[in-house]
């Protein structure tokens, strides 16, 4: 007995066709609901639906009527920044406290981050923050060990002897007191 309904993967493109213009937008990866700029799982049209009548969702949208709307392009980049920032982040954290890129990938922490962490889902693979976000990251920690080494005063064996106010070489990862 043939069913009307065929189960086919929804593209992400397709997903977002299917809501009102400005509901959703994808960036080639996630589907993301622009009022909450939060990835939903576009697998199945019914969590799609089910975040669009949800008490969060409803509430943003509220407070969002009043405010002037950006252009689908200006909220794009602005939440891709967003995402940009915190998987830098992320990745200088884990550099810092020594842990292997590798962890992002176990299920448990993956879980948590979905549930926790705004955008959670959308944390990429341990190889893709290799390839991305790792040599930002070496980056950043090679120029302040330049800039402490430009910064030290040499003895007359031409030995670096470092002043007491120089940072370390470790400052960029330690917890900046405000």
């Amino acid at each position: 007995m043939d069913t009307p309904f065929t189960n086919r993967r929804v593209t992400l493109s397709e997903r977002v066709e299917q809501y009102p213009k400005g509901t959703l937008f994808e960036d080639g990866k996630n589907v993301f609901c622009k009022t909450c700029n939060l990835t939903v799982d576009h697998t199945r049209k019914i969590a799609v639906d089910r975040h669009l009548l949800s008490q969060r969702h409803l509430k943003r949208k509220a407070e969002n009527e009043g405010e002037v709307e950006a252009t689908d392009s200006q909220r794009g980049s602005e939440s891709a920044e967003r995402r940009g920032s915190v998987v830098y982040d992320l990745t200088h954290a884990f550099v810092c406290a020594n842990i292997p890129l590798e962890k992002v990938d176990n299920p448990a922490l993956r879980a948590f981050l979905k549930k926790h962490v705004t955008n959670g889902g959308a944390i990429p693979t341990a190889s893709q923050l290799r390839k991305e976000y790792l040599p930002k990251v070496v980056e950043s920690h090679k120029n302040q060990l330049q800039a402490v080494i430009q910064s030290a005063v040499t003895d007359s064996n031409n030995h670096i002897v470092s002043q007491q106010n120089t940072p370390g070489p470790n400052s960029d990862c330690e917890e900046k007191e405000q």
